[in-house]
């Protein structure tokens, strides 16, 4: 509490009374000590984002130096080793060729990592044009994109609902969606066709996308971790991959102002569901 006292006076200077007044500032403290508080947190995250920014332009410049200085000697290493399989091809046993497999399927998956890496450490920082365009015709162009392999595994795919135009980052959105339907055509059930229906719904603030496969479905308890980076659910000798596209997704898609989340039930297929901001 404060307390503050006034002297009374009578006509001839005398002290006539005190005036004591009393005031309970119990709440004005508790307000104070909560902004100090809250100065102190902000403090605290301030140097938060700035150590995350630190360490993520540390990831750019590390994936950078990564693609320029790996990429060449992983390609040095799969065209000699291509070269010498096809060529020695008639001298060496069985374990030999084995070997040299081993060492071109090996290169490649280094030199995907590579790209995947770089390709996540790009979106924060990567200045595109954002626009609006239209996503049907994205749909399509993905689909022509990736033709041969829908045509190996004769999926079937179909979209609907979708809107005129999204607004957003052209190539960023491409690779969103096309890295959840690779993932659907990836991770299928053995001598099953793959379905896949993606279905667009509008909202007051975001547009709501769902891709839906009949695949091998996900554990309840991954249906979160899945989105980590380099997590990975299955052996690459099951199902190869980098552990990093949904990881891109979800990075994506909160750079769009959206969340994604998934559902899913084991033998049953999954629903990869997010949203983007108007």
């Amino acid at each position: 509490a404060s307390v503050s006292v006034s002297e009374i006076l009578n006509e001839d200077g005398s002290i006539k009374f005190f005036l004591s007044i009393v005031k309970d500032i119990t709440r004005e403290r508790e307000t104070e000590n909560q902004l100090r508080k809250n100065i102190e947190d902000l403090r605290k995250k301030s140097k938060e984002v700035v150590r995350y920014a630190d360490s993520n332009k540390q990831l750019e410049i590390f994936a950078f130096a990564a693609s320029h200085d790996l990429k060449e000697p992983i390609r040095t290493i799969t065209n000699f080793a291509t070269i010498l399989q096809r060529k020695c091809k008639e001298k060496l046993d069985v374990s030999e060729q084995e070997y040299l497999n081993f060492i071109i399927s090996g290169a490649k998956n280094m030199s995907q990592l590579v790209e995947d890496i770089l390709c996540y450490s790009k979106v924060d920082t990567e200045k595109g044009q954002v626009n609006n365009f239209c996503p049907t015709e994205l749909m399509e162009n993905i689909l022509q994109g990736i033709g041969r392999r829908i045509s190996e595994t004769k999926a079937e795919i179909s979209y609907e609902n979708f809107p005129d135009q999204i607004y957003g980052m052209r190539i960023q959105i491409k690779q969103l969606f096309q890295n959840l339907i690779t993932n659907a055509l990836k991770f299928q059930k053995p001598g099953e066709v793959p379905k896949i229906e993606i279905i667009a719904s509008e909202q007051s603030s975001h547009y709501r996308f769902s891709f839906c496969d009949n695949g091998i479905g996900i554990e309840p308890e991954y249906l979160e971790s899945i989105f980590k980076l380099f997590h990975k659910l299955h052996a690459k000798a099951e199902y190869q991959g980098s552990g990093i596209g949904l990881s891109l997704c979800q990075k994506i898609v909160k750079k769009h102002g959206g969340k994604i989340w998934a559902e899913s039930k084991v033998g049953r297929g999954t629903k990869f569901i997010f949203t983007l901001e108007k």
